[in-house]
């Protein structure tokens, strides 16, 4: 095990010392997630000790953080952890936001008690790794919640100071082990295992920043293979995903179209052409219906032959949705190129793999696998070249002259 120096040990075995219980409960300074239930709005709310959890103060003059009678040890601060963030974050007596402001509060109060005794590396790291996803969680429920209730800001400076803590307390558990000789052991891998999420976690919340990029370079290679997991491929694939999506459903568009006006009558549903024509609202699509004299109301447009009147110019409003169509499409490629740097970046990395490999054998096969890679992106290249960005230049030419054509 590491060598911890001659910190304080903590000898409470609850959750809250009982000195602080008990002032807290002759000060009427319980929260509601920690009363007995029915004495909520009593003279002297009563503490239902099996719930009452530490809370967080600050050292200041003539207070003392550091009793021991006061400092939970290790495994009770993992009992904390866990009774806070699986029973009170599922607790329906108080919105979401109330119950997030309790556990912050406790949260901070165990990362105080784990500093102050200065608790080992693996011990830190089972206790910080729920704290990190809770606050990421937090920072994705709450996001729409009004700040007055919400601190999205002081959310970001709880996990940022989390996430970084944990980040030195694995690179302190895997030098130790490289100092000491060790072996690779089942509590290595438990603890390891879950390093690749944080590592991507902490680039994401830092994209930007030169320290965290530095540190994606730097960490050991084990752990890149789940970064480039946790971060780059699902995000490719994504907006891959994306980009192909937007295409499809613009070249769909005249289409529908031509099919609508090619029948004698039909029936159609007004909130579907308003999503298919990107239309404002369904009054929008009523307004230009009747223009062309298509009877229509809140559910159907009735497309006839017979009333269509062709006479009429055609409306200002289409030139500006055929604009849109065009910066959409423009927009939807930003992320196609950054997708291709992802790209770049992955065939760099195992080319730079290639060159430092010193076994001939493994050279050889890093070398065919990567001729192999490079192989699937030429025809990955050539694909998109050839199905999407031809087709896309000949679109946009369209819509161009598509606009010209009405606004004149």
């Amino acid at each position: 095990m590491e060598e911890i120096s001659n910190y304080l040990q903590g000898t409470c075995m609850e959750m809250c010392p009982q000195e602080e219980l008990e002032m807290r409960e002759k000060e009427k300074l319980l929260h509601i997630l920690e009363m007995i239930p029915g004495t909520e709005n009593s003279k002297f709310p009563k503490a239902n000790r099996n719930f009452v959890v530490k809370s967080f103060s600050r050292s200041a003059a003539g207070k003392a953080i550091n009793r021991v009678e006061h400092l939970r040890p290790p495994e009770v601060l993992l009992k904390t952890v866990s009774y806070l963030l699986f029973d009170v974050i599922n607790s329906d007596l108080l919105p979401w936001y109330a119950v997030y402001d309790f556990i912050t509060d406790r949260l901070m109060a165990v990362r105080q008690d784990m500093v102050v005794q200065n608790i080992s590396n693996a011990e830190s790291i089972t206790i910080l790794q729920p704290i990190v996803r809770f606050h990421a969680y937090a920072a994705y429920k709450l996001c729409d919640e009004n700040v007055s209730n919400f601190d999205p800001v002081l959310n970001n400076s709880h996990l940022q100071e989390s996430l970084k803590r944990l980040l030195y307390f694995y690179d302190a558990y895997n030098d130790f082990l490289v100092n000491e000789h060790a072996e690779s052991s089942t509590c290595f891998d438990y603890l390891m295992e879950n390093r690749p999420e944080f590592e991507a976690l902490y680039i994401i919340f830092n994209l930007g920043n030169e320290e965290a990029l530095r540190r994606a370079l730097i960490i050991p290679q084990k752990c890149k293979s789940g970064l480039k997991y946790h971060t780059k491929r699902p995000k490719l694939s994504k907006m891959l995903s994306s980009f192909l999506f937007v295409i499809t459903m613009n070249m769909q568009i005249n289409k529908k179209i031509a099919c609508s006006a090619g029948c004698s009558s039909i029936i159609v549903f007004t909130r579907n052409q308003e999503e298919i024509l990107m239309y404002g609202s369904i009054s929008e699509v009523a307004q230009d219906s009747n223009y062309y004299g298509i009877s229509s109301d809140d559910q159907h447009i009735y497309f006839s032959r017979q009333t269509f009147n062709t006479s009429k110019a055609p409306v200002s409003s289409h030139a500006y949705n055929a604009a849109a169509i065009i910066l959409t499409m423009l927009y939807n490629l930003l992320p196609l190129f950054e997708g291709f740097t992802y790209l770049l970046r992955f065939m760099l990395d195992k080319l730079i793999d290639i060159f430092e490999t010193s076994e001939t054998y493994d050279k050889i096969i890093k070398t065919l696998i990567f001729m192999g890679q490079l192989v699937v992106l030429f025809f990955l290249l050539y694909f998109i070249i050839t199905t999407l960005m031809i087709p896309i230049l000949n679109l946009t030419v369209f819509f161009v002259n598509k606009i010209f054509s009405l606004s004149s």
